[in-house]
This record gives C-alpha cells, sequence and structure tokens, in this order.
C-alpha cells in the first residue's frame, strides 16, 4: 500500500506524474528516499496489483522508491533510493534532469509506441550507442505489430495492447531524476522485462500461453522482423525460449513442431549463430 499527501504538488485527483519528493518513513530505519507522484493505475500495472493509494478516491498518490523499486516495504534504504531532504543532488543517482518529461513519461498509457521517442531515449539518449534499445529495436518492434495488428485474433491484439503498455511500465523507473543507467544497462533491462511481460502482461489480460499457436507464431515472425542485428536475434529468441519453457503447454510445442518443419533452414542458421554468440558471452537468463 501506499501513502498519500507529502506535497502540494501531488494531487489525489490531477497528480500530475512525475514530481519527485525526498520524504522520511519511520518503518525505513528513519531513512529518507525518493517518491514519485505516480498514477493509481501505473502503481497497480507495476506491481502486479501487489501496490495501490490508500486513498480508495485517489487517482494519483506518492509511490516510495524502495517499494517501486524494491518491493520492500521496511528496513534499510538501498543507495539508490536514498536522498537528503534538500540537496536534490546529494548522491550519483540524484542527476537534475536536463529534458523536462510529459507526465505520460512516468504514467504511460501504453496507447502508443511514442513513448521510447519521447520519453525513454529523451532521457537516455542512446540511439546512436552500440547498446541503443528504445528507437532501434524497441519502437520499430512496437509499429510491427501495429501494422500487423488485423491479422491476429481478438486475444491476441488484447495480448498485444497489453504487452505494450507493461513493457513501458517496467521502464518507467529509468526516467527517474536520480536515475543514472548506462545504455547498456537500459538495453538489460528493456530485454529482462519481455518475457514476464509476454506471460503476465496485466490482469485481465491473456498471456502468450493462452493463445493458440498459430498466434504464437504470428508473434514470433513479427518479433523476427523487428531484428536490428544479430545480437539483437540472440536476446529475443532467447526471450522466446524462455516462455516456450514457462508455459509447458502442447499449444506452444505444437508451434515449435510446426516452425521446425517449415522453416528448418532459419532455425539451423540461428542455432549456427547463437553457437557462436555462446563461446563469447558468459552468462545467460
Amino acid at each position: 500500500m501506499v501513502q498519500t499527501g507529502w506535497a502540494a504538488q501531488c494531487d489525489k485527483y490531477v497528480g500530475p506524474a512525475g514530481p519527485t519528493e525526498c520524504i522520511l518513513l519511520p518503518r525505513y530505519n528513519n531513512q529518507y528516499q525518493w517518491a514519485t507522484c505516480l498514477s493509481n493505475v501505473y502503481i497497480k500495472l507495476k506491481s502486479s496489483h501487489k501496490h495501490y493509494c490508500l486513498d480508495p478516491f485517489a487517482t494519483y498518490c506518492w509511490y516510495q522508491c524502495m517499494v517501486e523499486v524494491h518491493s520492500k516495504n521496511y528496513g534499510p534504504v538501498t543507495e539508490d533510493c536514498s536522498c537528503e531532504p534538500g540537496s536534490p543532488t546529494s548522491n550519483p543517482y540524484t542527476a537534475i534532469p536536463t529534458t523536462p518529461l510529459p507526465p505520460e513519461c512516468y504514467s504511460p498509457p501504453g496507447d502508443s509506441c511514442d513513448w521510447y521517442r519521447n520519453c525513454l531515449e529523451k532521457k537516455h539518449p542512446c540511439e546512436a550507442s552500440s547498446n541503443a534499445y528504445a528507437i532501434t529495436y524497441a519502437e520499430k518492434f512496437c509499429k510491427l505489430f501495429d501494422e500487423r495488428r488485423a491479422k491476429f485474433s481478438a486475444d491476441a491484439q488484447k495480448w498485444m495492447d497489453g504487452v505494450r503498455k507493461c513493457l513501458q511500465v517496467s521502464l518507467v523507473p529509468l526516467m527517474r531524476p536520480w536515475d543514472d543507467s548506462t545504455c547498456e544497462e537500459i538495453r538489460a533491462k528493456a530485454f529482462a522485462s519481455h518475457t514476464p511481460c509476454y506471460l503476465e502482461p496485466d490482469k485481465d489480460v491473456p498471456s502468450i500461453c493462452d493463445l493458440d499457436y498459430l498466434q504464437y507464431v504470428k508473434i514470433f515472425w513479427t518479433i523476427k522482423g523487428s531484428f536490428i542485428d544479430l545480437d539483437t536475434a540472440w536476446e529475443s529468441l532467447k526471450g522466446m525460449w524462455n516462455i516456450a519453457a514457462e508455459c509447458k503447454s502442447s499449444k506452444i510445442r505444437q508451434t515449435f513442431e510446426s516452425a521446425r518443419e517449415t522453416y528448418n533452414d532459419v532455425i539451423k542458421f540461428f542455432k549456427i549463430q547463437i553457437q557462436r554468440f555462446k563461446q563469447k558471452k558468459t552468462a545467460f537468463f
């Protein structure tokens, strides 16, 4: 549960989302931590409906860092959440943002692919780096699903909408003024969010495991269409394999059997290339 009312800049009816406050709660060993004004909708989705505003009539409330980032409702405050009142640059994690971001960056509605360009890329310009994600992969990936939406079933479309929002919500903590993640760290966090978002996008939204194997094949080839390099392909394919292992359903097994028979040469190519990557990498999901 999330407390409300530390500052007037977070009105429970109109917010806006985004303002931050250095707050003190006794149950965190009387240590200060950052809190952000966020929508109740975002808080529920980010926490898989474990957290919510205490005021049942509130649309917005303060969400403390230790709960949002670490799911800790008590105990010591970690360095990435700590702050000192009146000192916005009290540690390396509290750099003042150079570019003002609109409220939707902090509580994305999930109905647009522009969030990656207008929010994530503005906060962390990584497009020109070797670890680009927001523009070169995520936006392309998102728009491909939009372009092919009519080819999917009603359940698959509902899944797509839920996943789009889940993927954006999972990256919102990167929007915080104190976050100084590197482009490599952002890319890793983003790809790590794919499997859980595919499996559990949101309450009352189908899991990818609930879709029939034909929809899964279409999803697989849409994802393949967003590959920008072999390393991206490796990360994406790992996610799909993780999903297959988690689902453990005949639908998914049918998908792989069908894909193996139909696209055997392509799968052989990826197996060969992935073996090369295994020789270079030391850690895997």
